[in-house]
């Protein structure tokens, strides 16, 4: 059972004859056309990954990382998935000077650790961390230090005072 198939039927319920992508990604080709030239590239063989601009790269890019939500969850972690790869996690707090972003931190760690088993990678550089509530309450909190996670820092970006 390949990987993809293997998350149709655990993680979606989709078995049998109910969806059938192999003729779509065995053998693709893809070129570059130039509609006002009236031109096109050589048709190239995709070797691996789905063409871009694809009606299904969403889905199946949305299928393949699905499972980061069971790496989340262990860490009781609240997060939303987005169809474009972006995920995001939060936990609510209570604000004193002794907060810590532990589970935040692991949680990043491990969902690194997923990225790249599964040959993926987890951009930090478009990751960031906010810190939302009233001026009072976001004041109470040490966000000096950034939240640590993957191996790397992420620093604070303005809060959202409520």
């Amino acid at each position: 059972m390949s990987v993809l198939v293997g998350h149709l039927t655990l993680d979606f319920g989709i078995t049998g004859h109910t969806i059938n992508l192999r003729s779509f990604v065995t053998d693709p080709t893809q070129y570059v056309g130039v509609v006002t030239a009236r031109s096109s590239s050589t048709i190239v063989e995709c070797t691996s990954g789905v063409p871009r601009g694809s009606v299904l790269e969403s889905f199946l890019s949305a299928l393949y990382v699905s499972p980061i939500s069971n790496v989340i969850t262990a860490h009781s972690v609240s997060y939303h998935q987005y169809v474009d790869d972006d995920t995001q996690f939060y936990v609510a707090l209570q604000p004193n000077k002794n907060v810590t972003f532990k589970p935040i931190s692991e949680c990043t760690d491990d969902v690194n650790r997923w990225f790249v088993e599964n040959n993926l990678l987890l951009n930090l550089s478009k990751t960031e961390a906010t810190l939302c509530g009233t001026r009072a309450q976001c004041n109470k909190v040490n966000i000096s230090g950034g939240v640590e996670g993957a191996g790397t820092v992420v620093k604070f970006s303005d809060y959202q005072a409520a």
